[in-house]
This record gives C-alpha cells, structure tokens and sequence, in this order.
C-alpha cells in the first residue's frame, strides 16, 4: 500500500511495498512514484491512466514496475482519492504482484495448446467411414482426452476417456492415461483384456483419490461390427436411418477397484449409420433427444462451438461422431 500527495510524492507506504520493491521505507518517503516506474508503459498509458483518475476517481489495471535492483515486476493496482479535510489531493494505492500467476497462466494456455497438438486430425476412408471429434476444456487445458488410429488393415481402434477433476492436474493424468491405452490396446487380445490392464494400471498412474471413465471400441469394416467396452461412460448414441437410440452400458470406473466389471458387446452396423460418443460432461447440456440437433462428423468442430455456445459450461466436454459411408 502506498499513499501519495497529488504531485506523486510518496508519503507513506506499508512493510509489503518494501517486500516486492526493494525500496526502504525511509528511502521511499518523500521520492517520486517514478522511482517505480518500468518504462514498459509508453506516453499514451499513462495520459489515459490520469485522465481516468481526474474523471472518476479511481483507476485499476496491470502494469509493470521496477524494483530497486531493477527488474520488473506485473501487479494489479487499484488508486483511490482519499477524501481529506482542505484543499490538499492524496491517493490511496493499493497494489499486489501477479508476476508468477500471470506465468503460470501462460504456461497453461501454451500446455493447452500443446495437448490440443496431440489431438488426431479427422479421418476419412471415401466410401467407408468419416470420423472426427470436438472438445473443449472448462479451462485452458482438459481433463478429457480422445484418439482413433488403425491396428489392422480393416480394424479401426477409437476411445474417450475422462479424469475425474479438472484443470493442470486432470491435464497431468491424461498424458499418463494416452500411453497407457496405447500400450495396453497393442498388447491385449480383446477388448475386455485391455480395459482390465488399463485398470490395474490406472490404480498406480492415477493420482490417490482419483478415477478415470472410458469408453473404447474396435470398429471392423470386414463384418460392420462396432465392439466395445466401457468402464464409466454409461452410453453412447446410434443413428440408423431414421432411428435414433441411446444405449445403455453398465460398467465400472478406472482406477476404483482392482476387479472391474468390463464387457466387451457388440453392435452391427449398416452403411449410412452414425454413433455418437461423449463425455459426461456433454450428457448434461444434451436435450432428452439430439435428433433435433444438426451434428456431422464432417463438419463437426464448428458445429460443435456453435451448439455449446449456449451453455455456461461446468465441465470438460468431448464428443466423437463416426459416419459409415
């Protein structure tokens, strides 16, 4: 905190403006508020910084200064006219570094970005198959993860999958979890097989008092049999022709108990049928049918912002579509 006259002389200060600026209170009482000044700030900031405080009497925002070994430093400061008896004009100031939070933000959006990278593009195979998906974080980076890649010349490998919790940590254990599918699906016989080894193996990489949901599936384009398994996500949607269904699958969460319950179904498909995979943070902002909703593998990213941009979102939100050709 600092009080100052209305020519910037510094009249007092508190113990915590010696702690961030270097500066001694004896030093400081009686010098300039230009002894803190970055030269980051160029002419016009501060011409508008001072004609807001004539006008309205308070001003607040960033800005850089400089402590006394000169290096600079971020805070968040808010000035107050202090109302005193006569003519004289003081301000109250009121500040607080945000240098290292500010750092850290962008190192969450540069790791949101980054996990964004490790996303797949979208598939297609003409006259097969288009398969894509959307996501979005409640914050810079997610907490929910996806993927879709090939294991055999006719066997198209997908899942989603959720951390419980959101945010840097969530984002943490869904690096762990990436290659944890990825090994266990190249290692297992079948479906069953690799979500009990992604269970055993959740149990360890997953931080204490934390689980994981997934769904994953093996669609074969030599029999048009969409297999899978889930452990937590509780169902998905298939369109075929003009109906539409929401299937149920009962399961257990990942990392909860060492013996999960993970059946491996199947469902058979036709040309021209749509399945539609989600997370549970998406099952929530749904209406009871999405039959209303216009949503195409093909165009799915914008179609996706368009329809969650009439949310308040409380939670991280994926969604895959694959059309059959």
């Amino acid at each position: 905190m600092v009080i100052a006259n209305a020519e910037g002389i510094i009249l007092w200060v508190n113990q915590a403006f010696t702690r961030v600026t270097g500066y001694e209170r004896g030093f400081a009482i009686g010098k300039s508020t230009r002894i803190l000044k970055s030269g980051v700030q160029d002419k016009n900031f501060y011409e508008s910084f001072w004609n807001s405080l004539i006008l309205t009497g308070h001003w607040s925002g960033e800005i850089w200064n400089r402590r006394n070994d000169g290096s600079l430093y971020r805070e968040w400061l808010e000035i107050f006219p202090l109302e005193l008896p006569g003519d004289n004009r003081y301000y109250f100031t009121v500040f607080q570094e945000i240098t290292h939070e500010r750092e850290i933000l962008l190192d969450i959006q540069v790791a949101g970005k980054l996990q964004a990278s490790l996303a797949p593009t979208p598939l297609f195979v003409e006259n097969l198959f288009y398969i894509n998906a959307a996501q979005k974080g409640l914050y810079s980076v997610t907490g929910d993860l996806y993927d879709y890649f090939w294991i055999g010349d006719r066997l198209l490998f997908g899942y989603i999958a959720d951390v419980m919790g959101h945010g840097v940590s969530a984002a943490m254990q869904v690096g762990a979890m990436r290659v944890l599918i990825r090994e266990t699906i190249h290692q297992s016989a079948t479906l069953e097989q690799a979500m009990d080894r992604l269970n055993t193996s959740a149990g360890m990489y997953l931080a204490s008092g934390t689980f994981a949901a997934a769904f994953c599936f093996i669609m074969d384009f030599d029999t048009m049999k969409f297999r899978y398994v889930s452990a937590g996500i509780h169902s998905f949607y298939h369109q075929s022709g003009t109906q539409f269904q929401k299937i149920q699958v009962e399961s257990t969460y990942l990392g909860i108990t060492d013996n999960g319950d993970f059946t491996e179904h199947a469902l058979q498909l036709q040309p021209g049928d749509k399945i539609l995979l989600m997370t549970d943070g998406l099952y929530d902002l749904m209406p009871s049918s999405l039959q209303s909703i216009e949503l195409s593998a093909t165009n799915l990213r914008d179609e996706f912002e368009t329809f969650l941009g009439q949310f308040f979102l409380h939670d991280d939100v994926t969604m895959m579509i694959m059309d059959l050709s």
